[in-house]
């Protein structure tokens, strides 16, 4: 396990409080991915997106790769 991994797993937790703090997390675990892992990074991104809305910010880039 790696930092991003570790980011990973973490912002996917504390998504689910609602903890708009989380959205760092995952964007380094983002940052972090090498595009092998599909799944993960589409659950990521699922969970970015989630934070974003309970931050109060559904339209914030992701600042990651296209």
């Amino acid at each position: 396990m790696d930092a991003h991994h570790l980011a990973r797993r973490r912002g996917n937790r504390l998504v689910r409080f609602g903890d708009p703090g989380t959205v760092e997390d995952l964007r380094s675990a983002l940052a972090g991915m090498d595009g092998t892992y599909n799944r993960a990074e589409s659950g990521v991104r699922c969970d970015l997106g989630h934070a974003l809305l309970a931050k109060g910010e559904p339209d914030a880039p992701s600042n990651s790769r296209p």
